[in-house]
């Protein structure tokens, strides 16, 4: 059986416990924007999260610090500004706002560095962040942000489907693929009856000759010990009301994340969900590869990126390499 390190064995709903179950939602004033309210009004009520923040950043490296106090009244209502298009575009895209507690904020200064020193100030639960391909704008600081932030992020990309039945798990049966799956099985409690959840494992040609009777055999082992390893994996689980269905796929040209990509498409996947492997917590890389991949290629399916509990290892790291970098 699938053996966890203890300081793995909280559950999704310890972590929401403990963080507050906060979601943080970051605006940009982009046609993104929409989809974005859209979909945090979506996992606030299947998570039953109450608290939304919705949060923007001003770029101010414009202006020298000696010159703020100048700027102050212009700065003020600016601001003003900024947040009373923030309500109103919630108040469109977001049909029962009235019901959870909102809050709005708006920060000044490098957006990357405002943007992780508010997520040090409060404890997210999670982060919704956009993944842009043809709107204005460019995906490095939600990259950035993914890096370093120790909380699940929901990367919502251009022109989705709002639906959400169809969730797929990528699962290398790692104590970082089970908190992925813990995430997956937690979205579709809300409604069991209704959406699928989809477990996929990728294993390797070992040759491109399906003569090859030999290599054949090997790779049919090779997929009968996914199969086991799976069957011990679920046991881990609880999965409530929840089924979930495994997907075991051949990686004929050694691209995974190609086969991931197609094997959503097959099944018209609508959330794909994977657990973010770092280096180590005091490493500044916590994205490893083959997320990287997904996030760069995949793009017309929303991506959760879940990260394990940890003592806000990642935006420690942040923190001191921007003391360095300064």
């Amino acid at each position: 059986m699938t053996t966890l390190h203890p300081d793995y064995e909280l559950t999704l709903n310890n972590i929401l416990m403990q963080s507050s179950s906060q979601l943080l939602i970051g605006l940009d004033f982009s046609l993104l924007d929409h989809m974005l309210i859209k979909r945090a009004a979506q996992m606030a009520q299947m998570l039953n999260t109450r608290k939304l923040v919705f949060v923007h950043v001003i770029s101010d490296d414009v202006v020298p610090e000696t010159l703020h106090s100048d700027f102050k009244v212009i700065h003020e209502e600016e601001e003003e500004k900024y947040k009373q298009v923030m309500i109103e575009e919630v108040e469109d895209n977001f049909p029962s706002h009235d019901q959870y507690d909102i809050e709005y904020v708006l920060r000044r200064g490098r957006p990357l560095h405002e943007f992780m020193k508010f997520c040090r100030e409060r404890n997210f639960s999670m982060m919704i962040l956009g993944k842009k391909k043809e709107l204005r704008g460019h995906n490095i600081l939600p990259y950035e942000i993914a890096r370093y932030s120790n909380c699940p992020i929901l990367f919502v990309p251009e022109n989705i489907r709002q639906r959400l039945k169809n969730i797929m798990v990528c699962n290398d049966f790692s104590v970082f693929s089970k908190h992925a799956m813990e995430f997956a099985i937690e979205l579709a409690s809300a409604q069991p009856e209704e959406m699928t959840v989809y477990s996929t494992h990728i294993y390797n040609a070992l040759s491109s000759d399906d003569e090859d009777e030999e290599m054949q055999e090997l790779e049919h082992m090779n997929k009968s010990k996914l199969i086991k390893l799976y069957n011990e994996f679920l046991k881990s689980l609880d999965m409530g009301e929840v089924h979930i269905t495994p997907i075991f796929s051949k990686d004929e040209h050694h691209v995974p994340y190609a086969v991931v990509q197609e094997v959503a498409q097959k099944k018209n996947i609508d959330l794909l969900v994977i657990g973010a492997r770092g280096r180590s917590v005091s490493s500044p890389t916590f994205i490893n590869s083959m997320t990287e991949k997904l996030l760069n290629h995949v793009s017309d399916v929303p991506i959760l990126v879940t990260k394990r509990p940890m003592e806000n290892g990642a935006t420690t790291a942040f923190h001191q390499e921007e003391n360095y970098q300064s």
